[in-house]
């Protein structure tokens, strides 16, 4: 019998794994335990997390900022916009299935589109706001809202921040959240912000959010 270099075999004659030629590029063979397997693309297998990510960076407020309610509470505060139409938003790198997490035409954070993200998943959201305050000694208060048009609570994004001087207070923060309940998975969040002194507004520079999803 003449020698065969392994690289010559062909299906069926093939070496496990079979379908090795038929495979597309980045997929992986998993075993199923029974003598067998598939040819797997990575992404869809059980227990792996995918990552996606989304920055929303909003136009209108550059020109035209925010006028902020006087608060100290959530019940109190304005409801803060992003229309995502500045220079800088990019949702090229989203998660597979799930091609944006705020919605611009009504300013809303949805968890739910194409019931992609499940109990469990994780998001991190970066906060990237100027106030213009008007009077020395002025808190400022930014809230996500979440849970909205179901059971709302609010997580406090900066609370009772208090600006010494009067002018411009730009604000980058990180706020983290999980799909911990229903309650928060399929109802929206929306962004609240006030002041406790009269005149203050609020420019957007808008959000970047990184979403973690866990593969069934």
């Amino acid at each position: 019998m003449a020698d065969i270099e392994h690289k010559n075999i062909a299906d069926p004659s093939i070496h496990e794994p079979k379908g090795v030629s038929s495979a597309t590029a980045g997929q992986t063979y998993i075993a199923d335990g029974a003598g067998g397997g598939a040819w797997t693309t990575t992404s869809t297998i059980a227990g792996s997390v995918s990552q996606g990510v989304y920055d929303y960076n909003d136009l209108a407020t550059a020109s035209t900022p925010i006028t902020l309610a006087i608060s100290s509470t959530p019940a109190g505060a304005t409801e803060v916009t992003n229309d995502a139409a500045g220079a800088s938003t990019n949702t090229l790198y989203s998660l597979e299935g799930l091609d944006d997490v705020w919605l611009s035409d009504t300013d809303r954070f949805d968890w739910q589109v194409s019931d992609k993200l499940a109990l469990g998943d994780t998001v991190s959201i970066r906060f990237d706001v100027e106030f213009t305050t008007t009077t020395n000694d002025t808190d400022v208060f930014l809230w996500l809202e979440l849970g909205t048009g179901g059971s709302p609570y609010h997580l406090p994004v900066i609370s009772a921040t208090g600006k010494k001087s009067s002018g411009v207070h730009k604000v980058l923060e990180w706020t983290g959240i999980y799909m911990g309940d229903t309650n928060t998975l399929t109802n929206e969040g929306r962004v609240l912000a006030s002041a406790d002194k009269a005149g203050c507004t609020l420019k957007v520079n808008g959000w970047f959010v990184k979403v973690l999803h866990t593969n069934t």
